[in-house]
Order: C-alpha cells, then structure tokens, then sequence
C-alpha cells in the first residue's frame, strides 16, 4: 500500500517516465537501486522521472547521479518537474557558472545518489552496486 501512495504521489513524472521508456521501445531496460532504467545511446543526456531513468551512458555518476533524482521526486512529489525538472532544463540551456552540478537541484541529486567529489574536484560514486546490477549494466554496455 506504501508503495502505491508513493507512486500517486510521484504520479505526473511517473506518467511523463513511462511514455518515455514506452517511446523508446528499448532492449536494454534493467533495474538499479530498485528503479527502472532505459538505456540508450540515442539519447544525449539523462533523466530521472518518478520511478523510470531514461539515460544516455551506463557510467555509474550517471545511474546514481539520476537516483538521486527519484529521491527528490519522492521529496517534492507532484511538483518536482516544476521545482526540479523546470530548473534542470534551464541549466542544461544556459549554465553561465560552467559547473552544472554545483547548483541545486544538480547537487543535491549528487548527494541522494552517493556521488561526492573528491580531493581533485572530481565526482566519484559512495554506492555499490549488487552483483545483479553490475550484470545488467554490463549487457546494457554490449547490447547498445
């Protein structure tokens, strides 16, 4: 029953998620830290909506960096695509500072994923991924 007050909660990006994973019609689907995840190399970035990751790169900043996301969807519920979607596309479109994932909501997907920077600047992951996971990202790496 949690589960599926969550999913209500989280219903507009969860509705946006599944055409999207839908439209692409994708092979390499695989579940990660419980979410699904569509992989293609068509797609220029990424993106976290609800319970679906529609990503670009299997590299695990990417996957987590995205989990992070579903976290705040969870937070913000039905108006994370207008708290964080709006203002993620905007800095996609004009990032004036050069650092993308300094800014919120970036930076705080980076910190619900596990992903933190290092002692040279540079974002490295916390999370360890299950055996099963690693598999999946491996395929999904030979099945593009």
């Amino acid at each position: 029953m949690k589960k599926f007050l969550l999913y209500l909660w989280q219903l507009p990006q969860n509705i946006v998620g599944l055409v999207v994973i839908l439209f692409l019609r994708k092979k390499n689907i695989f579940k990660y830290r419980g979410k699904l995840v569509c992989y293609d190399t068509r797609l220029l970035g990424s993106i976290s909506l609800g319970e679906y990751l529609a990503i670009g790169s299997v590299r695990q900043e990417t996957l987590d960096h995205e989990y992070g996301h579903t976290k705040q969807s969870l937070y913000f519920g039905p108006l994370y695509l207008f708290i964080v979607g709006l203002w993620s596309l905007q800095e996609v479109w004009f990032d004036r500072d050069g650092d993308y994932y300094d800014d919120f909501p970036e930076k705080q997907a980076d910190k619900y994923g596990g992903v933190i920077k290092d002692e040279n600047n540079r974002r490295k992951c916390t999370y360890v991924p299950t055996a099963e996971e690693l598999n999946s990202i491996n395929k999904a790496k030979t099945n593009k």
